[in-house]
């Protein structure tokens, strides 16, 4: 490195249990590392930066002033290697993302510096700190206000991501005892103005694009008249974006949401189902759930022509034999276009975790090397009313009702008539081969 030049390297660790799986499937399984394009625009403009997404490309060592990682639970273990490889050169070697901001102490022992929580506040004085020597230990990012938002860098990213991503809120006030949104972006739902999304949206050059909020039309009648003021400004730009979003069970409800989600682009909303027992949900904390009738819900979805992703989360404490058949029938049912399952995985930070360790009931507890299975799709926790047998024979049987190619089949037919789209039918289609790959390739056939 010459001496003159400043260099931020930022790396996107693979998770090399899938790693090869997803590369052959990267047209729709792969999304850019927008928080990693967040950095780069934070970063003063006389630095050169560099991106490595060890999920589309391979890493090779490339030389650095300064390495930022970021990182999920279970590729967090990848993310200490790579970080091996610079610290060994004295290349020093800062850390973020939701594991590093659960487990900032464990990190610690792999990095020089940590940024707990969201950037913004505290990347610049990161940088000048590195820059005089007196690189921290330790950088708390806590929750800004997004008015104001620096948008991302988006040059920086190579031309093999299929749609483009942005977010407009951060942070959810649903509190689900296994999700770690509200321990990294709070229980406040903060939102961007509406200008100012509608405004970077003209910058993305992809046509499909990826509204990575965690809920798309946020809590309670004031976040809902948002939403629509947002659908609507895409409409008067005549932006034409084909999007997709995730979103609690709300965003079927009102129709007003629909039609002006359709109508602005939207072809596919995910929505955290989790199970159809209400006692599965009142354990969980997923209140917002309970009253709610599925598959009204995805028939009003379906009358606009949205294709509706479904997420089914399994081996909760409350689950039984019934509750498994009671989810495999909902999903054929209900006509869930692109049906998902997931182990219920304590991941660090959130309450399910602690409360799980207080219990002794964790699988895997040898850190950092057992991260790798906290990945939503092994089993990790010692069941409380049922053998492990019992949860992988039981995890089978809904992947062979749920994935078989007939049923596949049905679903690409049902979605044509559903979406009116061939195009959708074929997206779909082909996510639910990817998926059915998958759950293969993991263990749930």
């Amino acid at each position: 490195m010459k001496k003159n030049i400043k260099k931020l390297l930022l790396v996107e660790p693979s998770w090399e249990r899938t790693k090869r799986y997803w590369k052959k499937s990267k047209l729709f399984g792969v999304i850019q590392p927008i928080r990693l394009g967040y950095i780069a625009a934070l970063t003063p403009g006389d630095w050169e930066v560099e991106v490595i997404d060890e999920n589309v490309e391979s890493f090779i060592y490339k030389d650095a002033s300064l390495v930022g990682i970021t990182s999920f639970t279970h590729n967090a273990l990848r993310a200490y290697e790579i970080a091996s490889v610079y610290r060994n050169k004295n290349i020093q070697v800062v850390m973020g993302g939701v594991h590093a901001s659960m487990m900032p102490e464990e990190a610690l022992n792999y990095v020089d510096s940590v940024v707990v929580g969201e950037a913004e506040t505290v990347w610049g004085n990161l940088i000048k700190d590195f820059e005089s020597g007196n690189l921290k230990r330790e950088y708390l990012g806590g929750y800004p206000p997004l008015e104001g938002l620096i948008q991302p860098r988006r040059d920086i990213f190579s031309d093999d991501y299929f749609f483009g991503i942005i977010q407009t809120s951060r942070g959810c006030s649903v509190g689900c005892e296994f999700c770690s949104v509200t321990e990294l972006n709070g229980r406040k739902h903060r939102q961007r103005p509406v200008n100012e999304v509608l405004d970077e949206l003209e910058t993305i050059p992809q046509k499909i694009v990826f509204f990575i909020d965690d809920n798309i039309i946020g809590y309670g009648r004031n976040s809902e008249q948002r939403a629509i003021r947002l659908f609507k400004g895409l409409i008067e730009r005549k932006l034409n974006k084909r999007w997709f979003s995730q979103s609690t069970v709300n965003f079927g409800n009102n129709e007003e949401i629909l039609y002006y989600a359709r109508k602005s682009g939207c072809v596919g909303i995910f929505l955290g189902i989790e199970s159809v027992s209400k006692d599965v949900l009142k354990g969980m904390r997923k209140g917002v759930n309970i009253n709610t009738d599925y598959y009204e819900t995805i028939k009003r979805i379906h009358k606009y022509g949205i294709l509706v992703s479904g997420n089914i989360m399994i081996g909760n404490d409350e689950d039984t034999e019934e509750t498994y058949k009671a989810n495999a029938e909902f999903v054929i049912k209900a006509n869930i276009d692109i049906p998902s399952l997931s182990n219920v995985v304590p991941q660090p930070g959130t309450r399910l975790f602690k409360r799980l360790i207080g219990e002794g009931r964790l699988k895997y507890s040898n850190f950092p090397e057992d991260w790798k299975y906290y990945d939503w799709n092994s089993i990790t926790i010692k069941p409380r009313y049922f053998t492990e047998e019992f949860l992988i024979r039981s995890n089978k049987r809904i992947y062979g009702r749920i994935f078989s190619i007939p049923r596949i089949a049905i679903r690409f037919v049902k979605t044509l008539i559903y979406c009116r789209s061939f195009f959708l039918a074929v997206v779909a289609l082909r996510l639910n081969i990817v998926l059915r790959g998958f759950n293969k390739k993991i263990g749930f056939s």
